[in-house]
């Protein structure tokens, strides 16, 4: 859970240059694929940038159900210690983030995985989103990690990579990191963008993405430095890794 920080010496490899090292398909035919969830203009982008962002992925009354759910056992187990069968936890390291989270597991075993937005909604299009990622990234068949987490008001994250460079398929790093806003009524007031770092050969610097409801957001765990800045209204996701 630690997050891990990326040097910033001179001879520090190009992160991004080792991660497209899991692409066995070419970028120049993307379009011959077949990618119904993720789409080829996102994978291309994913492929030549690190990053891609997708509006629309989530229905808005999905968004809004997922936040929905979070807030009611949040506010519950805020008001009188108790829990309603989510298990809420605080991933470390607590210096560097003030989220709150929880596991999401599919097949019906637990909450939320259980309620109607991930079993009906989430789950199945964070699978479908998998399938079509391996299609672009052939021998990565780790497993599937999804989590719900919440900032409240005030939270915010350091700069981390959710994994380090690899380009073994096989290997047990988290590649690829998919987030899922659910954030329905954003406003620019509210802040809390995720800041990503650029790649050296996107020029560096940085760009902002806002956490609107329905919004995903993928790119390359071991390779794109990220944080969350500090938020002005209580901030949902779901975030899903594939090893």
């Amino acid at each position: 859970q630690s997050a891990r920080l990326l040097s910033t010496a001179a001879n520090c490899p190009d992160t991004f240059a080792i991660c497209k090292g899991l692409f066995s398909a070419n970028i120049h035919n993307v379009h011959a694929l077949d990618l119904p969830c993720l789409g080829a203009t996102a994978a291309t982008s994913l492929m030549a940038h690190g990053f891609a962002v997708v509006d629309g992925f989530l229905p808005l009354e999905v968004a809004d159900g997922v936040a929905a759910l979070a807030k009611a056992s949040l506010d519950a187990r805020a008001l009188d210690g108790g829990t309603d069968g989510i298990a809420w936890r605080h991933p470390e390291p607590r210096a560097g983030r003030t989220d709150v989270a929880t596991w999401v597991e599919a097949g019906g075993a637990s909450r939320p995985g259980r309620d109607p937005p991930f079993a009906d909604h989430v789950l199945p299009k964070v699978e479908a989103l998998a399938a079509d990622v391996r299609r672009l990234m052939a021998g990565v068949e780790g497993r599937l990690e999804v989590q719900l987490a919440c900032f409240r008001d005030g939270g915010r994250q350091c700069r981390h990579t959710d994994g380090v460079a690899c380009a073994d398929p096989a290997g047990s790093d988290r590649k690829v990191t998919c987030i899922m806003y659910c954030n329905p009524r954003w406003e620019e007031a509210h802040a809390g963008k995720l800041r990503l770092t650029l790649a050296d050969h996107d020029g560096g610097g940085s760009v902002d993405v806002e956490p609107r409801g329905g919004r995903l957001l993928c790119f390359m765990a071991g390779a794109i430095v990220h944080e969350v800045l500090a938020t002005h209204a209580d901030r949902y996701a779901v975030t899903a890794w594939l090893t």
